[in-house]
């Protein structure tokens, strides 16, 4: 009797544990079909170990919506809103209100940020104390307007200009597995 029930329960160990790993692969496919294949989302990426920041297209029309996926696919969180990990030439009417990442515009002075992906509030002057973590396996989603906030000394006025023409990216400071931080960047996408 004893020899009976142990098989019966080994057979229906055997069942869980091949349903487990047929499941656990399924949603891998999906997962990669995902981030590999969407018909409608070609992505524009550039990537620092498990963290990757996306725009769905490099050449944009004036005043086009700009999409940013930031995405983890590591085992921790990446991104921190410390303002000074972020080590990139901002314009001095960037303001303090930043989080997540910058948009950066080149001159010829080279790269400068000239808006934030994100901002915690309207106000240009306090810095962004809301943790802005990108979880494992979490997908954030931003979008850009193509308009930057002028941010005029005490934070008070803010005048909303359009970025206009030019060469572009997203860059973000992130945990580096190593140690410290990492400053990554999309691929450089046009605005016509």
């Amino acid at each position: 009797m004893l020899k009976v029930k142990n098989n019966k329960f080994f057979a229906g160990l055997i069942i869980v544990v091949v349903a487990v790993v047929i499941l656990d692969v399924a949603v891998y496919a999906v997962y990669k079909g995902f981030s590999q294949a969407t018909p409608s989302l070609k992505l524009n990426s550039a990537q620092a170990s498990s963290m990757s920041i996306k725009t769905n297209k490099s050449s944009y029309a004036s005043g086009e919506t700009v999409i940013v996926t930031i995405i983890n696919s590591g085992v921790k969180s990446m991104i921190e809103n410390e303002a000074e990990e972020i080590t990139v030439k901002g314009a001095p009417n960037l303001g303090k209100n930043y989080g997540v990442a910058l948009i950066e515009k080149y001159n010829e002075d080279g790269w400068l940020a000239i808006e934030a992906l994100w901002r915690c509030d309207s106000a240009c002057i306090y810095p962004c104390t809301e943790t802005q973590a990108i979880k494992p396996g979490e997908i954030k989603v931003f979008i850009w307007d193509q308009t930057r906030k002028l941010c005029q000394g005490d934070g008070v006025d803010i005048e909303t200009v359009n970025a206009g023409a030019g060469r572009y990216r997203i860059s973000s400071a992130v945990l580096d597995p190593g140690g410290g931080h990492k400053l990554i960047h999309s691929e450089e996408f046009i605005i016509k």
